[in-house]
């Protein structure tokens, strides 16, 4: 049996994709017009405008469309989540990252490490760091180790610089005394 011409393209756009996003771009293009409700390209187009041009809510339309096709498929939901949260929309991300934590899956590493990027950015770094961990001890990936393992230098870094602030805090007070 033979792939559809979507599918084709899907996998010349994958093959390319980060290192040659003109060509990712063009592909998926090509993928979309022969069918606008292929998953898998609705899906890289989703990566494609939220990681790499920074484009969030023409993200979300894809995720939405991946979503509406396939609610079992924790993949949007983690796309999904790291858009609404560069766009601020922390309820959001968090309804998404809930769902996709019912989902058993083997890629709950991903949904775990954006759950930490939501406490970070919400200023709770200490639990950033307990789910950057949780996101180690599940990943299976080396490139997910790698990336969890840079996100967790990053975050024991600001509570060391928090914990020296309250530190400083704490000297001037007693010095004032």
């Amino acid at each position: 049996m033979g792939h559809s011409i979507a599918y084709q393209y899907y996998v010349k756009a994958l093959d390319c994709y980060p290192y040659n996003l003109e060509e990712v771009q063009e592909n998926l293009h090509y993928a979309l017009s022969y069918d606008p409700e292929h998953f898998e390209s609705n899906l890289l187009q989703a990566r494609f405008l939220g990681y790499e041009l920074r484009l969030f809510e023409d993200c979300m339309e894809h995720v939405e469309l991946c979503i509406s096709h396939n609610p079992s498929d924790y993949r949007p939901f983690v796309i999904g989540s790291y858009a609404l949260l560069m766009l601020n929309k922390f309820q959001r991300a968090q309804k998404m990252l809930d769902h996709a934590f019912k989902l058993h899956h083997r890629g709950s590493g991903m949904i775990y490490q954006r759950q930490a990027l939501l406490h970070e950015m919400q200023g709770n770094i200490a639990e950033a760091k307990k789910e950057l961990k949780k996101a180690l001890k599940v990943s299976i990936y080396s490139d997910e180790h790698t990336c969890f393992n840079a996100s967790l230098e990053r975050v024991n870094s600001k509570l060391k610089k928090s914990d020296k602030q309250r530190k400083n805090k704490k000297t001037d007070k007693k010095k004032k005394n």
